[in-house]
């Protein structure tokens, strides 16, 4: 009886440590990661099972090698960035952590063409307020059907983790809207 009780209370203390953990880690790269900004596309706005978020999808999601067949659907590798510009550009790809670049993130591989690679972010939702979100959802698509408004997400990363920072519609802060 008493082992019973001291796994539960170590079951409870394991459930509430990963979501901190998680929260904790995602405030890390909030506050310390690197930003990048990346031009966004538009997505099919209609997915009942998404909840109160937007989707985002990067518009720079694909890169060019000479070796695809070394790459399969679903791995994970490591996308070196070209930050020289505003916009962060794909500039290598690594199947390990590159050495002596900071400017990476990590990204698994969505589909393999006979040269190309296409990728999966790790962010692609931006969550906000509940009640905001099909307002918000509206500028959001109304923009990306407008080619003069300029439409991008700030990301931040750490060690390769990254996390959608700020959506921008016309280089304003999606939340200034809503103000």
């Amino acid at each position: 009886m008493r082992n019973r009780k001291l796994l539960l209370i170590v079951l409870i203390i394991v459930q509430l440590a990963v979501p901190v953990y998680m929260i904790a880690k995602y405030e890390h790269i909030l506050n310390e990661g690197k930003s990048y900004f990346f031009k966004i596309a538009p997505v099919d706005p209609y997915d009942p099972f998404r909840g109160k978020y937007l989707t985002i999808r990067v518009l720079e999601e694909s890169i060019t090698v000479d070796n695809s067949k070394d790459y399969h659907s679903g791995e994970l590798v490591y996308l070196e960035l070209d930050t020289s510009e505003k916009f962060a550009k794909i500039k290598n790809v690594y199947k390990f952590e590159p050495e002596g670049s900071k400017d990476y993130i990590k990204a698994s591989v969505r589909y393999v063409s006979i040269s190309k690679l296409y990728f999966k972010f790790t962010f692609d939702r931006y969550f906000m307020e509940e009640s905001k979100a099909p307002k918000a959802e509206k500028i959001y698509f109304d923009a990306l059907r407008d080619t003069l408004k300029n439409s991008y997400i700030e990301v931040n990363s750490k060690d390769g983790d990254a996390i959608i920072k700020e959506l921008y519609i016309s280089e304003k802060p999606i939340k200034e809207y809503f103000k």
